[in-house]
């Protein structure tokens, strides 16, 4: 049976968790990514720039999950302190949900058609249709 995050933060297992997305389980290291990124107890410090790096781990994989994390992560960029640390990139997010899409994930792909429906009425406002 498989925890979930919230569940491994109530059962203080952590550690175990981080050894097994160090040995290379994608899926561990996208939950370790999320233990960074959202905010959940058992860490005190939000870090995007860790979270980053273990979404990219997992994107290496060619995991869906970790794939579209990622595209989350260069979708929005994100700051600490009022300083921007990673700039957004929409195009490396929208390339990052289209391969998570082919790969099978039903959530990027959701994302990927909300991305291009907001470029289409974007467009659509800049020529004043």
């Amino acid at each position: 049976m498989k925890l979930t995050l919230k569940e491994i933060v109530e059962q203080g297992r952590i550690d175990e968790l981080v050894a097994k997305a160090e040995s290379g389980d994608a899926n561990a290291q996208v939950m370790v990514g999320d233990l960074y990124f959202f905010p959940f107890r058992g860490i005190e410090n939000m870090d995007c720039d860790i979270a980053r790096q273990w979404y990219q781990k997992a994107t290496d994989q060619n995991y869906p999950r970790g794939i579209e994390r990622l595209a989350f992560v260069y979708e929005l960029g994100y700051g600490k302190d009022g300083k921007i640390i990673f700039h957004s990139d929409k195009e490396k997010a929208r390339e990052l949900y289209e391969k998570a899409a082919a790969l099978g994930s039903v959530s990027a792909k959701e994302r990927l058609e909300k991305i291009i429906a907001r470029e289409a009425q974007s467009n659509s406002d800049e020529k004043g249709e």
